[in-house]
């Protein structure tokens, strides 16, 4: 679903650990979904 919608990703947390307010912890873990696109990187001369 995150794929579909071209979301940038999702965030986990265990149902068990605990909540800190205006905090950040290590108990949050951001899941980022990668979107990969091939290029081609071509040249042309430089004009005067």
């Amino acid at each position: 679903m995150v794929k579909e919608k071209i979301s940038e990703g999702i965030v986990l947390k265990k149902a068990d650990s605990p909540d800190e307010i205006n905090t950040r912890s290590h108990y949050w873990l951001k899941v980022i979904n990668y979107h990969y696109t091939e290029v081609v990187i071509t040249g042309t001369p430089k004009r005067i």
